[in-house]
């Protein structure tokens, strides 16, 4: 871009700038440099115009969906143009003149290439803001990353900055570069990677690989900072050397060397610095490490790559020129501490070949500990086989790490690592306490964890016994040493599980008022209490999941004590509201409720109220087996009933009385087991055999059909005359109550004989035919009764022809005639005729009165 091109866009952002056209986007980028950085905003609004492609490629993150990153670089404006040649590289000469240029700085004298720094750094003082790839230009000042987590969705203004990441590497000091990367890596993207925020952000098979391979890199690289930042904090450990030893190139130049004043003693002294510094170091291959308590398996192999690193470092220093020179120069003199420097020397490499060997086979586990660092228990299971056995192959391979001891600090590392990651998967990395997440939902979180235990024991246990080749040595540690803090953490997500179910179990139990059992107003003081108990307990500041932390177990014990007291309030108020209740029929209804507050509460005196409801039942069955033998002589008939069917309904209901009983009986498993419910069922069962034979008997004594007396009755004309001589309906009263007694056993389900159910079938035959002629009497009375006695004479032949219509119903039409509709139906003819005849009559007659 040449010098009018960018003078066109420069004054174009100008003129964007001034017509307000910089968006919410823009204004939040700055905001973030300005942070970052301390820019003032009209300075960075300078550096916009002075690099307009600065503003196209903001609008490129924020706008476009191909765009991820964008980086931004505040540092010298050389840096910029020369890019990869300011890089410093020191030559091999030169190393080995740092140490004169350090004797010569403590002597006072001033090293040139410091001076040369200081010179150049005011030259390059001016710094400038600019965008970069990343790969063209070196950092050495701050560096200002925005990412964006996905590019499927558009930005909007409103939501944008949910959707970028932002963050600043400082490369202003050298020594927290690599603290900068490491911390960022760990503390910001790989939470961000491994937690469920990135489940919308792409596919499932992207998914799967940033979990199984991305973050396993990812820790695998901010594992290797840690060691770099560690050993670069420590630095060399052999840092000066004899100046003359520079000039020093065989033995000869050695004898000239001895031959001057305190040559000898100089470096002798030079030695006895170095002998010191490497005694130091390698001490701690001797005592006992200082660990934390909470230390994992990746802390065991930093540190024995970072010793290695550091040993192989001293062992470099020991091989370079004015090392040896030094050393030769010794031994020709002779000196007495080159003996000693022997053994350090022969120490310095036995510890040496041992740090780089532990931390080979170290790294063997580093793949497969991963999953512990990263995966939830429910999917730990595998893992940690894999582990126990990767462990166990070092155990007998290895030559150095296989004492018991090592071994079994590595388990007791893995296992502090399990309750770490158990911990990270309760809190959500730390995000959300135990109280803040739904309940049912950290029940299960705690329960797998616990789980998780017994599967780590059974890995362990089936490593242990399997037998692969020769073993050498048996894999058999203290299972207390290793799994010890995993118990005891489970004994605390066992005492916060049953705390969660207990204060779920009572919040339940007052939401139903004790299963519908008392009122609001009578649970009111024990809510309360409730509430108090639960907010104590959920308002204390330390870690509920420290197992080392007793306050919990204290304040647990007092929740403890709380709830019992509680439980002792309820039961009582339970016992005395409901203390009568079990002497009664209506226990029944209450038996499954005390049942289910009796398996979450101990509430006790089950087996009294069993007792209790079984005698309650036995005096019932008393009562109404003398009330039977009272009155199966004369029993109470019920209205509307025959005599035969409302006895059978009778005893048939005393029986039903005591059958609904003991069916609620049945449906009792725990009445079922009590000792006296089998006297019960035989008292039950001798009255029931009772009351059957009863009704046996009444059923046996209504069989006998009687057909003779029957055909009389249904033989009868269905008129007959009275002794004054008006005509009645001639239906046997037997009759109506047999055909009544039938319909009313058959509706009790009694078999009856054929004649019987023959009789039930054309009881409606009979009920019509006897209301027919029932509705003809009374309009035959009653056309009678009309006629004015001044005309019953004249209307003695109207009479006389109605009565003859009448004649066959006292001679021919019995009860089993079909032709009784026509015979009806002519008999009401003449009575309608008669009844009209009489009533004009009647007319004539009052008009000539």
């Amino acid at each position: 871009m040449n010098e009018e091109e960018l003078q066109k866009k420069r004054e174009e952002a100008e003129r964007k700038a001034r017509r307000g056209e910089i968006d919410p986007t823009h204004e939040f980028t700055f905001h973030i440099i300005g942070q970052f950085s301390g820019l003032l905003r009209h300075e960075i609004m300078d550096y916009m115009f002075n690099d307009p492609a600065m503003l196209d490629h903001l609008d490129f993150l924020f706008k476009s969906d191909n765009a991820r990153k964008l980086l931004f670089y505040f540092q010298p404006e050389e840096t910029r143009t020369s890019g990869l040649e300011l890089i410093p590289r020191m030559k091999p000469m030169d190393m080995e003149k740092s140490a004169e240029q350090k004797k010569m700085m403590k002597k006072g004298a001033k090293n040139p290439m410091i001076e040369k720094g200081k010179e150049e750094e005011k030259k390059t003082t001016k710094k400038i803001l600019f965008t970069t790839d990343g790969y063209a230009v070196p950092l050495n000042g701050y560096c200002m990353y925005f990412l964006r987590t996905s590019t499927k969705r558009t930005l909007g203004e409103e939501t944008f900055q949910r959707e970028i990441m932002a963050g600043l590497i400082n490369a202003t000091m050298n020594e927290n570069l690599l603290w900068y990367i490491e911390r960022s890596v760990s503390n910001v993207f790989i939470p961000l990677l491994n937690t469920n925020g990135m489940m919308d952000k792409g596919t499932d098979q992207l998914l799967f690989k940033v979990k199984k391979e991305l973050l396993p890199c990812l820790r695998s690289f901010t594992s290797s900072l840690r060691v770099a930042e560690l050993v670069w904090k420590e630095g060399v450990l052999i840092k000066e050397f004899p100046p003359e030893s520079y000039t020093i190139k065989n033995i000869d130049d050695a004898f000239a060397f001895l031959k001057t004043d305190d040559g000898q003693r100089r470096f002798e002294e030079y030695l006895r610095s170095w002998m010191k510094k490497i005694q130091e170091l390698l001490l701690e291959s001797e005592q006992l490490r200082l660990e934390t308590d909470d230390a994992g398996p990746q802390d065991e192999l930093e540190y024995w790559k970072s010793r290695a690193a550091r040993l192989t470092l001293l062992v470099e220093q020991i091989n370079t020129m004015p090392c040896k020179m030094t050393l030769v120069v010794l031994r020709t003199a002779q000196c007495k501490l080159m003996k000693a420097w022997r053994e350090i020397d022969v120490r310095i490499t036995r510890y040496h070949v041992e740090a780089c060997d532990n931390a080979k086979f170290l790294g063997a586990i580093e793949k497969s500990s991963h999953a512990i660092y990263l995966e939830d228990p429910a999917n730990m299971k595998t893992p940690l086989m894999r582990l126990l056995h990767i462990v166990k192959m070092i155990f007998n391979v290895s030559t150095f790490y296989n004492t018991p001891e090592r071994v079994a600090s590595l388990l007791v590392k893995i296992t502090n690592q399990v309750i770490r990651s158990c911990k990270r998967y309760i809190t959500n990395s730390g995000r959300d306490s135990i109280w803040s997440q739904d309940r049912d939902h950290i029940e299960v979180k705690l329960t797998e964890c616990i789980k998780l235990n017994d599967h780590y024991r059974d890995a362990y246990q089936k490593v242990k016994n399997r037998k692969v080749g020769r073993e050498l040595r048996e894999f058999s540690f203290s299972e207390k040493y290793i799994f010890g803090r995993f118990d005891a953490f489970c004994v605390r997500l066992k005492n916060l599980l049953g705390m969660f179910r207990k204060i779920s179990l009572y919040t339940k139990l007052f939401e139903n008022r004790m299963e519908a059992l008392l009122s609001e107003d009578s649970m009111d003081e024990e809510f309360k209490s409730f509430d108090s108990s639960v907010r104590i307990l959920t308002l204390k500041d330390y870690d509920y999941l420290d197992f080392r932390n007793t306050h919990f177990d204290k304040d647990y014990a007092d929740f403890q004590v709380r709830i019992d007291i509680l439980t002792e309030k309820l039961r009582t108020k339970l016992e005395n509201t409901y203390d009568g209740i079990w002497d009664t029929p209506h226990s029944f209804q209450y038996l499954a409720r005390f049942e289910r507050l009796a398996q979450v509460l101990p509430i006790g005196g089950m087996v009294d109220k069993y007792q209790r409801m079984i005698n309650t039942f036995r005096t019932e069955m008393d009562r109404i087996m003398k009330f039977f033998k009272k009155q199966q002589l004369n029993a109470p008939v019920p209205r509307n009933y025959p005599s035969t069917a409302g006895r059978i309904y009778w005893v048939r209901s005393l029986l039903y009385h005591l059958k609904h009983f003991i069916d609620h009986f049945e449906e009792e498993e725990n009445l079922k087991q009590m000792p006296e419910y089998k006297k019960l069922i035989r008292q039950y069962n001798d009255a029931g055999v009772v009351l059957m034979k009863f009704e046996i008997n009444v059923q046996e004594s209504w069989k006998n059909p009687r057909i003779r007396q029957i055909e009389e009755m249904i033989a009868k004309p269905v008129l007959k005359s009275n002794v004054t001589g008006d005509l009645q309906v001639n239906f046997d009263t037997y009759l109506y109550n047999f055909l009544k007694e039938n319909e009313r056993l058959c509706k009790l389900d009694i078999p009856l004989p054929s004649i019987n159910q023959f009789l039930i079938k054309k009881k409606n035959w009979f009920y019509e035919f006897k209301d027919m002629i029932d509705m003809m009497l009374f309009k035959y009375t009653s056309s009678i009764n009309s006629v004015v006695p001044d005309l019953k004479k004249l209307f003695g032949p109207h009479l006389n022809k109605v009565r003859s219509a009448l004649d066959p119903g006292v001679a021919d039409i019995n009860w089993t005639t079909h032709e009784w509709k026509e015979f009806t139906e002519a008999c009401l003819a003449d009575i309608e005729a008669f009844k009209e005849c009489s009533y004009n009559e009647y007319r004539i007659y009052v008009d000539s009165t």
